[in-house]
């Protein structure tokens, strides 16, 4: 297996990231009430919105995601993964702690490049290959190459 090494150690990089938020609703089951009314009884917590930590009468109506550029790191070390013959480089700095660093398709060289990026995923996160759910991301013109996924 051959594999390419994009980066170096020493080299300066902007490290992207995705950011998800979710937007809330009125629960539909209790009204926001929290409690479900049962005739000749008293009121039970709602199934649909009390029964979690949250307990505001609000439920998941959907999750926005929004890349942007995290921060920048200087590499220190460069780590390959051998997973069923898929192969994955990963890059550490000092301070990125104990775990395996960041994988290379979401590095980039200047800040330009990585801001530019979240711009074209932020806009339509399909057109570069990039699939939201599990932050896989190939460029198109990488396509031939083996997909890797953190």
């Amino acid at each position: 297996m051959d594999l390419k090494i994009k980066y170096n150690v020493g080299q300066a990089l902007y490290v992207v990231m995705r950011r998800d938020t979710n937007i809330l609703k009125t629960c539909p089951t209790c009204k926001g009430e929290k409690e479900i009314p049962v005739e000749g009884y008293r009121n039970i917590k709602c199934p649909n919105c009390s029964g979690g930590v949250r307990q505001d009468g609000k439920v998941l109506d959907y999750t926005e995601s929004e890349w942007y550029v995290h921060n920048a790191i200087v590499v220190n070390c460069i780590r390959i993964q051998l997973l069923d013959q898929e192969a994955g480089i990963r890059y550490r700095a000092d301070y990125s702690g104990t775990g395996s660093g960041y994988p290379e398709h979401r590095l980039f060289p200047s800040q330009w490049e990585a801001e530019e990026w979240c711009k074209q995923a932020n806009k339509d996160p399909m057109a570069k290959g990039l699939w939201l759910g599990k932050d896989i991301f190939l460029p198109k013109e990488e396509s031939d190459d083996e997909e890797i996924s953190d």
